[in-house]
This record gives structure tokens, C-alpha cells and sequence, in this order.
């Protein structure tokens, strides 16, 4: 088995978002009530939605096509992504140790876990992301070097390195915790789906299985969509299921019900901004990590400073204003029409077409590039309907540690190879003067 359908950039966005944005425009204005928000999806939309359906796989086909080869990763490689994990895990850990103790600072203990588990507190779970456990810019946000570390920690496991295993599993166990106690679902889908991905490149593509076992790979999408409503509706029993549980007659009826509403919301939210005549003069949301670097935002290039607008707290407005606060995801399929316009938004998502390509094609030969990168624009397009994944804050980190990976080998392969020949021009010396 050399590839699957549903790892195709083109297919899962076709698939995704054609599927989200028909749920979302289909659904009456009744049931968008329920949600406490009027309906703002219309036909107008599902053509932007279609376009850029298009002119994402055209740009994907484009990258399949053309260019060279890529080549897998070079064995003395891996010694440089072994440093790197460890580096990456350790920065994680750091993170991860001192938001614990900003937590024990603001009065969190293992009574008020157990209450969030057994559900005797409902507001619980806001207090303890907000409250309890607040972020500290640029120290807790070490945390999101977790991506990273997985992928790296995933490939080498993958060749045998079971050393790998404990830290693999303190990161795993740290973000399961994020999910749960922090209502922060997203932390934990971010090592899951990047390290499933890397797993299967280096174990799954390639061999040879039995038939059943290719049966359960092809069909794994409807399978994750299955996992997704169980974790989606564990977390949310923990989290507003006492808010709702008069409203509905069980708790798979109110999952299903809240988990379409996070999805067709966020794309009405989306649609409701571009109604609502909210575009940024400078754009904002596709560049949003460079602009929410630590020390950007008070500086006198901030983008308040600059626009004379707040993006969140203009979001939040009209939010406010127009819709509802409580389901407030931006809905990252319009998001790069308010920063650059219709024509914009169309050349937006052709060219992400065209780079997830070149990275789905380094991916499937194994590149450094592959591994690394694919899994995260894999998971970004999964998170296409509610936000802009790549351009966040949280996956900067990430980013930032993966550039400097490539850097790393390519100067160590620049010196390995000068070395080699300056070997050789000292043996062709050596052999003129004898």
C-alpha cells in the first residue's frame, strides 16, 4: 500500500469543508435559534466555499505535477532529529511544568481535578482555563513545542528507538490533562493526529497487510469521525453537559447537537463578519502569529497601534452584537477574505493548495520536509471549518523549532560535504608528491 485516499490535501479538504459549509447552509434559521445566533450563510457563500474547493485542488495538482523528487531523510539525519526531540521535549516539559505551578500559585488542587472529572461543578472547567491556570507569555506557551516533539519522537520510535517511549508518554499524559481539565480539546488532537500520521508513513505506507487491515485503513476517516464524537462528547459531559441535560433526552443526542454547532457556527461566524462589513485594512487573521509575538502587540508596530483597531476584541463586539458569545470560533474558510478580499481569498487558498501538495508528495517519499511539515497542514485543513491553524499563535513554536531542524542538517551536510572534499584534495596531494 503506497498511499490512501483520505491523506490526498485536495480530497480532505473537498471532504471537510464540502461537508461542514452543506451542513451549515442547509440548516434552517430555526435551528441556528438554538444556537442563539440569526443565520448568515448564504448561497453567496457556498460559491466561495466551492471556489475554494477549486482552486485548492488545482494548486495541489500543480505541486503533484511539477518539480523534482524529493528524497527521503539521509540516515545521518536522524542523529540531528534525535538532539532535537530531546531539546523540543525538554522546552515541553518546561512548559508544561510551569504552568502546573501557576496553577498551584492560583490555588488549583487534586479535590477541585476530581470535581471537574465527576462533573459536580459545571463552571468549573472556564474557571480553571481562565483563572486558574493562566497563560504566561512566552514561558507556558513552551508547551506547543509539543508538536514538534511528538513528530520527531514518533519517526525515530518508529526505527526502533524505544528509549523514546517515557517522554513520548509524559507528553501524551500532559496533553490528555489540557484536554480534560482545561477544556483545551484541541491540545490533545494536535499530538494525536500529527503522530498518527508520522506512524503511518514510517510503518503503514510501504508494507504489505492483510486485507482487513487495508479494509480498516481505507475506512479510517468514518472510524476518527466516530473516536472524534466519543472524546468530543467525554469532554463535553464534563464540561456543559449539567447546562443542557433538561434540554435533551441523552447525552449522544446532546453531543451530536453541540458538535454540529461548533462546526456550522464557526462558519456562520465567518459569514457573519464578511456581512457585517468587518475587514481589516492591514491583514490580521492570515499572519495573526507574527502580530501576537510576545512584546508585538504593546510595541509601536502593534496592529492596534498601526489599524487603530483591536481584531479580538473587535471579533468579541460583534460577536456580542450579532450573534453569541458562547460559540465564538472565527471560521478559519472565510477568515483570508477580511484580510485580502474576494479575489485574495481564492488566490489564498489555491496557493495553501500547492504548498500542502509539495509537502503531501515530500511526505509520501519520506522527506525531512514530509514528515515534519505534512502532518501539520494535514491537521490544519481538518481545522479549516472553525480556525486558521498555521497561522495561530499556538503552532508558531512548532514552526519555529522545525525551521530550525532544517537549518541545523543543512549546515551540518554543507560541513560534512566540504569536509569529504577537502579530504580528498589532501589524499590527491599526498599522492603527487610521493
Amino acid at each position: 500500500m503506497q498511499r490512501l485516499w483520505w491523506l490526498q490535501p485536495a480530497t480532505l479538504f473537498a471532504m471537510v469543508v464540502g461537508v461542514t459549509i452543506s451542513l451549515a447552509i442547509f440548516q434552517s434559521e430555526q435551528n441556528y435559534a438554538l444556537y442563539n445566533t440569526p443565520k448568515y450563510l448564504n448561497s453567496t457563500h457556498g460559491m466561495m466555499a466551492f471556489g475554494a474547493i477549486i482552486t485548492f485542488a488545482l494548486g495541489c495538482h500543480l505541486a503533484m505535477v511539477t518539480g523534482r523528487l524529493p528524497k527521503p531523510i539521509e540516515e545521518q539525519t536522524f542523529a540531528i532529529l534525535r538532539k532535537m526531540f530531546f531539546l523540543t521535549t525538554g522546552l515541553t516539559f518546561f512548559g508544561y511544568s510551569a504552568m502546573f505551578l501557576v496553577g498551584i500559585k492560583n490555588g488549583f488542587s487534586f479535590s477541585m481535578m476530581r470535581d471537574m472529572l465527576v462533573g459536580n461543578e459545571p463552571g468549573l472547567a472556564d474557571t480553571l482555563s481562565s483563572e486558574v491556570f493562566q497563560n504566561v507569555s512566552g514561558i507556558t506557551t513552551c508547551s506547543q513545542f509539543s508538536i514538534v516533539a511528538v513528530i520527531l519522537g514518533v519517526c525515530l520510535f518508529s526505527r526502533g528507538d524505544r528509549v523514546l517511549f517515557w517522554p513520548l508518554l509524559g507528553i501524551f499524559s500532559a496533553s490528555l490533562f489540557r484536554a480534560f481539565i482545561l477544556s483545551e480539546r484541541l491540545a490533545l488532537v494536535e499530538v494525536v493526529v500529527t503522530s498518527g500520521l508520522v506512524f503511518m508513513r514510517q510503518r503503514v505506507l510501504g508494507r504489505v497487510h492483510s486485507p482487513l487491515m487495508l479494509l480498516a485503513f481505507r475506512f479510517a476517516p468514518f472510524i476518527g469521525v466516530l473516536g472524534l464524537l466519543l472524546f468530543f462528547g467525554s469532554a463535553e459531559y464534563l464540561r456543559s453537559w449539567k447546562y443542557y441535560q433538561k434540554d435533551f433526552d441523552s447525552v449522544v443526542e446532546f453531543t451530536v447537537w453541540r458538535i454540529s454547532g461548533y462546526y456550522t457556527t464557526a462558519h456562520n461566524n465567518g459569514a457573519m463578519a464578511l456581512e457585517t462589513n468587518s475587514h481589516y485594512s492591514i491583514p490580521y487573521l492570515t499572519i495573526q502569529s507574527l502580530w501576537e509575538f510576545p512584546g508585538v502587540s504593546s510595541s509601536p508596530i502593534g496592529y492596534k497601534n498601526l489599524s487603530g483597531v483591536s481584531p479580538k476584541g473587535f471579533h468579541l463586539y460583534m460577536l456580542e452584537r450579532y450573534g453569541t458569545e458562547e460559540l465564538n470560533n472565527g471560521g478559519g474558510l472565510f477568515q483570508p477574505a477580511l484580510d485580502l478580499g474576494i479575489i485574495g481569498f481564492l488566490i489564498f487558498w489555491g496557493m495553501f493548495g500547492f504548498i500542502a501538495g509539495r509537502f503531501y508528495r515530500c511526505y509520501l517519499v519520506g522527506s525531512l520536509a514530509g514528515i515534519t511539515l505534512f502532518p501539520m497542514f494535514f491537521l490544519a485543513i481538518m481545522e479549516t471549518p472553525r480556525i486558521l491553524y498555521l497561522s495561530d499563535q499556538r503552532v508558531f513554536p512548532s514552526l519555529a523549532a522545525i525551521g530550525g531542524t532544517f537549518l541545523l542538517v543543512k549546515a551540518i551536510g554543507l560541513y560534512s560535504e566540504t569536509s569529504s572534499k577537502f579530504r580528498t584534495n589532501i589524499r590527491k596531494v599526498d599522492s603527487h608528491a610521493q
